[in-house]
């Protein structure tokens, strides 16, 4: 039995996650104490998208629904954070 090899698509999508994860880490880690609230929610949804990284480059079938929940989600947190004015 051969290997499925990956498509480029999801080679990049598992990139750009990885990149975002990092960057995640490093922005969860910095606003830690100015935003207690919205800290727990972004610290899951950081460590999720690293795990969704992790399963889109090693081609797991759970992958791509979990991208479409955190991504879906992490958008989700996006919008209904409040901007100060």
């Amino acid at each position: 039995m051969t290997a499925t090899p990956r498509p480029l698509g999801v080679s990049v999508l598992a990139a750009l996650a990885t990149i975002g994860t990092v960057l995640g880490l490093l922005v969860v880690a910095a606003v830690a104490n100015a935003s207690a609230g919205a800290f727990p929610i972004a610290l899951a949804l950081t460590l999720f998208q690293g795990l969704t990284a992790y399963g889109l480059w090693t081609m797991r079938p759970w992958a791509w629904p979990l991208a479409l929940i955190v991504w879906g989600l992490g958008a989700l947190h996006c919008m209904t954070q409040q901007q100060p004015a």
